[in-house]
C-alpha cells in the first residue's frame, strides 16, 4: 500500500512514522503548505515533500492518503481524496458538522473507496469499562457527554522523565 500524507505537524509525523513501520506499507510522499513543516518531515523520511494537498491528490503513485490536518479542513480533504480515487484514512474528528460527515461518507462511496477515521484510544482499558457501564445503563439513560484526557500528555511527560535519566 502506497501512502501520502496531508499535513506534516506532530499528528502527521506520528502517522508518518508509525506507517513506515507498517509491513507492506511506502511512505511515498508528505504534504503541507507550511513550507518548514513540509521540508523537515520530507528530510525525516526522505519522501517528495510537496506543498498541498492537491499536488498529493494527483499522484499516480499513492493509494492511500492520511489527512492529518486540522479538523475543519478533514471533511474537504476526505471529497477531494475520494474523487481522486484515494483511499482515506483521518485522524479524529473526520468532519466538524454532520452535513459535512454526511458529504464525506457520500463521497467515499461514490467513488468507491474505503474511510477509516483514527481513534486509537477506542481499545484503551477504561474506554472499554466505561462502554460497559453505559451499555449497562449504570448512569441511566445519558443526554449529554464530556470526555478528557491526558493519557498522551502523561506519555510525554513520561518520556521526558526518561530522558533526563
Amino acid at each position: 500500500m502506497r501512502v501520502g500524507v496531508i499535513g506534516c505537524g506532530g499528528i502527521g509525523r506520528w502517522h508518518a512514522t508509525n506507517l513506515r513501520q507498517l509491513p507492506g506499507v511506502l511512505l511515498v510522499a508528505v504534504a503541507d503548505p507550511d513550507r518548514g513543516a513540509r521540508e523537515a518531515a520530507g528530510r525525516a523520511f526522505g519522501v517528495p515533500a510537496l506543498e498541498s494537498a492537491e499536488a498529493l491528490l494527483t499522484r499516480e503513485d499513492i493509494e492511500l492518503v492520511s489527512i492529518c490536518t486540522p479538523p475543519a479542513a478533514h471533511a474537504a480533504l476526505i471529497e477531494a481524496a475520494a474523487a481522486a480515487g484515494k483511499h482515506v484514512l483521518v485522524e479524529k474528528p473526520m468532519a466538524t458538522t454532520l452535513a459535512d460527515a454526511d458529504r464525506a461518507l457520500a463521497a467515499c462511496r461514490t467513488h468507491g473507496v474505503r474511510l477509516g477515521v483514527v481513534h486509537q484510544q477506542r481499545a484503551h482499558s477504561a474506554v472499554r469499562a466505561l462502554h460497559e457501564l453505559v451499555t449497562r445503563g449504570a448512569f441511566g439513560r445519558p443526554l449529554l457527554a464530556t470526555a478528557s484526557h491526558t493519557w498522551f500528555q502523561k506519555f510525554r511527560q513520561c518520556r521526558t522523565m526518561l530522558n533526563r535519566m
